[in-house]
């Protein structure tokens, strides 16, 4: 009995390690890719947030008004173009409000999929992460692409101390 449990157990760790890995050879596959596909102008979500890919994704400026992306090494500036016009509108308002700058994360690959590292989901664009910190720093400059790729986003969990 002890050795049925045994091989059991092994194969549920094989198993395991084997869809790691093959996960992680599909999203090597996905991450080489740098441009979006052609469609002549129409795009297309395809799947799930989590398990998909899009068709005809545009990609969001690096710089515009009243927003900065940030992780510009990723390559994950890529959405549907509503998305786009959603961070472009939210930015202009936030600048029209002197609110700061918008600091963007991570949307999507350029045909979406799944990632390497940081998230399961980016992969039908339509998924952005916004910073919850309007930089007043960032207001008055264009941010260096040093400080893009290493200011970490801040936390939205409360601390605790006992």
């Amino acid at each position: 009995m002890l050795k049925v449990k045994t091989l059991f157990f092994t194969g549920i760790l094989l198993s395991g390690l084997f869809s790691e890995c093959l996960a992680t050879s599909l999203a090597q596959k996905w991450a080489m890719v740098t441009q979006p596909t052609k469609t002549g102008g129409s795009t297309q979500s395809i799947g799930t947030y989590n398990a998909g890919c899009i068709s005809g994704a545009v990609s969001v400026p690096a710089n515009g008004t009243g927003y900065q992306m940030m992780r510009l090494s990723r390559n994950r500036s890529f959405g549907h173009p509503d998305l786009k016009q959603f961070i472009e509108k939210l930015g202009q308002t936030a600048a029209r409000q002197n609110l700061g700058t918008l600091l963007i994360g991570d949307l999507g690959q350029p045909r979406g999929g799944p990632t390497l590292s940081g998230h399961r989901s980016h992969q039908s664009g339509l998924d952005v992460d916004i910073w919850f910190l309007l930089s007043k720093q960032a207001a008055s400059r264009t941010l260096a692409y040093n400080e893009r790729e290493t200011w970490g986003a801040p936390s939205v969990l409360a601390t605790h101390s006992d």
